[in-house]
């Protein structure tokens, strides 16, 4: 009863819940993938399938109880970050005796396949850092175009820079003889 308690604390706590199997791996192996998933914040624990199916029945997600066969193990993880996923996935990765059985991400039920694509996607962290990195580039490319402008020989600004006087030069004269224009016929009315 103390094991079915732990674990339906943990499914209810948990965003994700992923079952693996371990069978044929030795203990100092699953101590390393039990570490390396201590590190990222998530828990990894093995409960008998029995009370494990207890425990899941009880919290509504009977889904799970298909896969609980064999030697499995259970990780939890408490966050958003797939840091204990991606973990797990390159542990798996390694050792073709590991396996995904399935599991739930974020209450929804997935199988070992959607599971292992799941846990192969970059952090939320890594995501959001590459979202920046696109919405800056155009920003970027600006700052780039504008310095090489900015920086550009003189002998390439100054002939452009001399058209624009030659331009403006004969509109500032036709101004003021138009205004004395007027003057001059205010006089020849008197």
């Amino acid at each position: 009863e103390q094991d079915v308690a732990e674990l339906s604390a943990n499914i209810s706590k948990a965003q994700n819940i992923i079952v693996w199997e371990y069978h044929g791996t030795d203990a100092a192996e699953i101590s390393n993938i039990r570490a390396s998933i201590r590190q990222t914040n998530g828990l990894n624990r093995v409960y008998k399938n029995r009370l494990a199916k207890i425990a899941f029945t009880e919290a509504g997600q009977e889904e799970i109880k298909e896969v609980l066969t064999g030697p499995n193990s259970l990780l939890f993880t408490f966050e958003e970050d797939q840091g204990s996923m991606a973990a797990l996935a390159k542990a798996i990765k390694a050792n073709d005796k590991l396996a995904f059985k399935g599991g739930y991400v974020e209450g929804k039920w997935y199988d070992a396949a959607n599971i292992k694509e799941i846990a192969s996607l970059p952090g939320k962290d890594v995501l959001l850092s590459m979202l920046l990195s696109v919405l800056q580039a155009p920003l970027r490319n600006l700052a780039y175009s504008l310095s090489q402008v900015a920086d550009a020989q003189p002998s390439e600004a100054a002939p452009a820079a001399a058209e624009v006087k030659v331009e403006e030069a004969p509109v500032a004269e036709e101004a003021p003889a138009a205004e004395a224009a007027p003057a001059e016929e205010a006089k020849t009315d008197e």
